[in-house]
C-alpha cells in the first residue's frame, strides 16, 4: 500500500482499515492480502509477528518476532546506553 500514516510519536505505520500499528512497511504488508481490489487484513499474529514496543499513546506496535539473542543483544543494548 502506498499510504502508510505514521503514528504520532512513532516511525513505523498505520493500516487506514484497521487502525493497528506496525515497525514498518514490511510488516504491514505482511498483514494485509491485496488482490483484485480487495484489501483484507490479518490478524499480526497469525503471520508471525509479535507485539515489540508501544506508540507514546499506549497502542501495540506490531513487527517480525525476535529470536531470543536478538533480545538479549538489544537488552544489553539498552543497559549500555
Amino acid at each position: 500500500m502506498s499510504n502508510r500514516p505514521t503514528p504520532p510519536g512513532h516511525n513505523g505505520c498505520v493500516c487506514p482499515r484497521c487502525h493497528l500499528v506496525f515497525t514498518g512497511p514490511t510488516a504491514f504488508d505482511k498483514h494485509q492480502d491485496q488482490r483484485g481490489g480487495n484489501t483484507a487484513c490479518h490478524d499480526p499474529a497469525t503471520r508471525g509477528m509479535e507485539i515489540t514496543r508501544r506508540t507514546v499513546d499506549g497502542h501495540p506496535v506490531w513487527g517480525r518476532t525476535m529470536s531470543d539473542a536478538d533480545r538479549q543483544r538489544l537488552a544489553r543494548t539498552w543497559e549500555a546506553a
